[in-house]
């Protein structure tokens, strides 16, 4: 799913020789992002629930995200049939920064 956010600049992703450019956050449909609130939501939750175990709601327009240094409303999102290349860090607090918005890492120690 590629997330799209009120106010944010397009995103680049470079992996070794290749860069892409992306005007919002490509993820997982299953993977939780964190809101203001620290509500995990994403667009599949029991998908969420069934791989991960985690507790998600269904993510809605005008969700106000959590990013590094802000927040933005969820201005719309694309189930993208296209596979992309995605990461999962594990840290130990359970969550990374990916394209500046709060995610979970879905795995654990």
């Amino acid at each position: 799913v590629v997330y799209y956010f009120e106010d944010m600049e397009d995103i680049q992703y470079t992996h070794g020789n290749t860069s892409t450019l992306n005007r919002g956050l490509s993820i997982t449909k299953d993977h939780p992002i964190y809101k203001a609130d620290g509500t995990m939501v994403c667009l599949d939750p029991a998908k969420a629930k069934e791989l991960y175990n985690l507790d998600a709601q269904e993510v809605q327009k005008d969700d106000v995200i959590r990013f590094m240094d802000t927040t933005r409303k969820v201005i719309k999102y694309l189930d993208s049939p296209d596979e992309q290349e995605t990461y999962t860090i594990l840290t130990k607090n359970n969550n990374f920064y990916a394209g500046g918005v709060l995610v979970h890492s879905e795995i654990g120690e």
